[in-house]
């Protein structure tokens, strides 16, 4: 009589190469089609302090570089405009911060107008930005 054998269940071999050859192109492909990114691209140099940043979250960013000029999204704006867009945004949107990004050479009234300009438009939170010490 023919008789079957019974394969022998404790020496089971897992191929491993193949496994790790898949970890590793899961890993490549992760980190190329990952995007990285950048918070700001106008060069401002921000002021420094020793305290804690705040929470991260989604602000209107009004930006000021050393020549007084205003930028609202990296895009030029007049204080007339950006009183508009800042109107705008918040009335959609009333919990949003506005975050001032100021260069630390920029006179202090430039920076107050501009933040009296958001808390007119109705910002809640106005915020400044820094640079950790």
């Amino acid at each position: 009589m023919f008789r079957l054998r019974r394969p022998d269940l404790s020496t089971i071999n897992i191929p491993l190469t193949s496994l790790i050859d898949i970890v590793f192109l899961l890993l490549i492909y992760f980190l190329l089609t990952s995007t990285f990114v950048e918070q700001d691209s106008l060069d401002v140099s921000l002021p420094e302090v020793t305290g804690t940043p705040a929470d991260d979250q989604d602000h209107l960013v009004v930006t000021i570089d050393r020549q007084g000029s205003c930028y609202f999204n990296d895009a030029p704006i007049s204080e007339e405009e950006l009183a508009i867009e800042l109107a705008v945004r918040l009335r959609s949107a009333p919990q949003r911060g506005v975050l001032v990004r100021a260069d630390r050479r920029v006179v202090y009234d430039r920076v107050v107008r501009i933040m009296d300009l958001a808390g007119r438009q109705g910002a809640r939170k106005l915020l400044l930005a820094t640079d950790p010490k």
